[in-house]
């Protein structure tokens, strides 16, 4: 659905154009193949975020792609707080900057997640919710919502940071412990023993294990054993091998050296900072990531001469101990049997849009 419009409201259907200039280039490699309005922080896309919006304010409201056709053309990147009125946003000429949370860099991803995940819940839908199950022992003031198609397995959850959100036919097994905020996806899996901490954000149909602390997965991604992951944003159809590891902290304390595409250059990030990671990136067992470490999307890391992750991991990479890099085809193949595992199919579109960017980085 391109908008949410209901007819009922008494405002005209505004047209708002989210514009992704550079931004694409700037948030490289989780842009590979997705719009930047389309990445997830908090609970919501930064395209879902403006039309929960405004279906809490009963407005009509479309988000389209044609600038020249909108009422209102602004920039994907600044994120509308909860209580933004948008009757204000568009009659008046401000753009009520102290409303907006700007994300400028990679890492400002995950450095907002945690506040996020605390304000988007007054956008949330929250009549198919339950504030409490038996198989849960709580601790914590922080509400607790649990979707009444939701399984819950003997598990503890402690929402004195904040709230804890578990979704619709969402699988949490025994002995998980959560610590809010945390969102936990429609279809998702959170296996036997899992310590999730503030700011784990799960995607759905994800299947997550081990340790997680602030760090956002997008869908399809399987997380599935022991392993730490911290301050990471990792992309769709990801899976972590078991022990896959990753560093979000250097041993003096000192700003973590990050990737930026649009520079083609290492800049000086924040002091915590993990792994970044495109769509569908297969890790092998114990694959260690230092902090700060970029993954484009289609990569495959194994290594055979015990080498160390690069900081930096090009796109359709295939191991990382030569240049190499994956056969289309082969790659090709290899997606539809992880998708299938999903009961998802690759559609044309997105198997143009590979083809288009194979060729366009692969010579």
């Amino acid at each position: 659905m391109e908008g949410f419009l209901l007819h009922l409201s008494l405002f005209p259907c505004m047209r708002l154009h989210l514009d992704n200039t550079g931004l694409d280039v700037k948030f490289f490699p989780l842009t590979s193949i997705k719009k930047f309005e389309d990445l997830r922080t908090g609970l919501f896309s930064f395209k879902e975020r403006w039309l929960k919006l405004a279906e809490k304010q009963n407005y009509p409201l479309e988000i389209i792609e044609d600038s020249t056709k909108a009422d209102k053309t602004f920039p994907s990147n600044f994120i509308p707080s909860a209580d933004l009125q948008l009757t204000d946003f568009f009659d008046k000429n401000s753009h009520l900057k102290d409303a907006f949370i700007h994300i400028e860099k990679l890492w400002h991803l995950t450095n907002e997640n945690i506040n996020l995940l605390k304000s988007d819940i007054d956008l949330l839908n929250l009549n198919l919710f339950n504030d409490r199950n038996a198989s849960i022992q709580q601790t914590g003031k922080n509400p607790l919502f649990i979707h009444q198609t939701a399984r819950i397995e003997h598990c503890h959850v402690d929402s004195s940071d904040g709230p804890v959100v578990i979704d619709e036919d969402a699988h949490v097994m025994s002995g998980a412990m959560l610590r809010g905020p945390i969102y936990i996806g429609k279809k998702a899996v959170v296996k036997m023993g899992a310590t999730l901490y503030s700011g784990t954000n799960i995607g759905h149909q994800c299947t997550i294990g081990g340790e997680v602390k602030n760090s956002i997965f997008h869908s399809f991604s399987n997380k599935a054993h022991h392993g730490y992951i911290g301050d990471s944003y990792i992309g769709s159809w990801c899976n972590l091998g078991a022990g896959t590891t990753g560093s979000n902290l250097k041993n003096t304390f000192g700003p973590i050296r990050i990737w930026e595409n649009a520079l083609g250059q290492y800049s000086d990030g924040p002091t915590k900072a993990g792994v970044y990671m495109g769509d569908h990136v297969k890790t092998a067992i114990n694959t260690s990531f230092s902090s700060g470490t970029v993954i484009s999307s289609f990569v495959n890391i194994f290594t055979q001469k015990n080498l160390p992750v690069p900081k930096y991991v090009h796109l359709f990479s295939w191991g990382i101990d030569d240049q190499k890099f994956y056969d289309l085809e082969k790659l090709l193949v290899e997606m539809r049997r992880w998708m299938k595992m999903k009961d998802q199919n690759l559609s044309s579109n997105e198997r143009e849009a590979i083809i288009s960017l194979y060729k366009s980085h692969i010579k």
